[in-house]
């Protein structure tokens, strides 16, 4: 992208190869700050969903199992 502004400037001009640059710079550390974020985001909400399904299971765990009783074990 840097490479296509460029084409569009006058050759050798220092400053706006700088303001370019100073752009370009900001911009990944913009995206890169974005996608931390969202990576957060995620990692938050895969924490909770899994605690939920922790507490699910061990309330499951203390029910009756009344399947069990339609359920004949062979021996």
């Amino acid at each position: 992208m840097l490479q296509e502004f460029q084409a569009s400037l006058p050759m050798g001009d220092r400053a706006a190869d700088e303001l370019l640059a100073t752009y370009q710079t900001s911009h990944e550390f913009y995206r890169e700050v974005e996608e931390r974020e969202a990576f957060e985001r995620y990692c938050q909400w895969y924490d909770r969903t899994a605690r939920m399904h922790q507490d699910q299971m061990k309330r499951m765990q203390g029910e009756l199992n009344i399947l069990s009783w339609f359920q004949r074990k062979s021996r």
